[in-house]
């Protein structure tokens, strides 16, 4: 559901919610919102607008949402404002289109900053075993973007501006590179 109004975060107000939700959260989940730049859903708990703004959709990052087919009870949704009219027609990445919404560099780069200070904050591994793309546990749980399924889900397999194969660089392994980079820089500042 679109949310009117959503509320902006600040990098100190979401570790703050993350250390609130500790024990309770294993799993970081990254979407598109397959809707236009500055609209916001509630099916998510954090939303990253075109201009890297953080939006939060809930009072408290334990609150279960509809973001991920069977994994919403113990994870967070994170999802980027965009992707409308995106489709994925084919059998491999070139077959992406992001439409007329595509990913911007500056939410890609907001979204690995979230990953990293809920990471921290939270204890979770920056590892597709704590956090993973929409498209990569719906491969592992068979409605992923290479399946038959009529409900399949690519959200961010692919990010606009990286390499297009099956083999390098796929969205969940640039985002959690990504979030580790920035997850090291965070530490190193703390410890000067």
């Amino acid at each position: 559901m679109l949310v009117e109004n959503p509320v902006t975060i600040t990098h100190q107000e979401l570790h703050m919610l993350g250390l609130k939700a500790k024990g309770q959260i294993k799993h970081l989940y990254l979407h598109r919102t397959a809707g236009y730049y500055g609209q916001a859903y509630s099916d998510y708990h954090i939303n990253i607008d075109k201009d890297g703004e953080v939006y939060l959709t809930c009072h408290e990052l334990y609150q279960p949402k509809s973001h991920t087919f069977l994994r919403n009870k113990d994870g967070i949704g994170i999802a980027l404002c965009c992707g409308v009219g995106a489709s994925f027609t084919g059998k491999n990445s070139q077959s992406i289109d992001f439409g007329e919404c595509p990913p911007t560099m500056m939410q890609i780069e907001k979204m690995a900053q979230v990953i990293a200070i809920l990471a921290d904050a939270l204890e979770l591994p920056i590892e597709f075993s704590a956090v993973a793309t929409h498209a990569e546990v719906a491969i592992v749980d068979g409605y992923g973007p290479l399946s038959s399924d009529e409900q399949k889900r690519w959200d961010l397999w692919y990010l606009p501006g990286t390499p297009r194969n099956f083999d390098h660089r796929m969205g969940g392994v640039t985002l959690r590179r990504k979030a580790q980079w920035y997850k090291d820089l965070f530490d190193r500042r703390i410890a000067a």
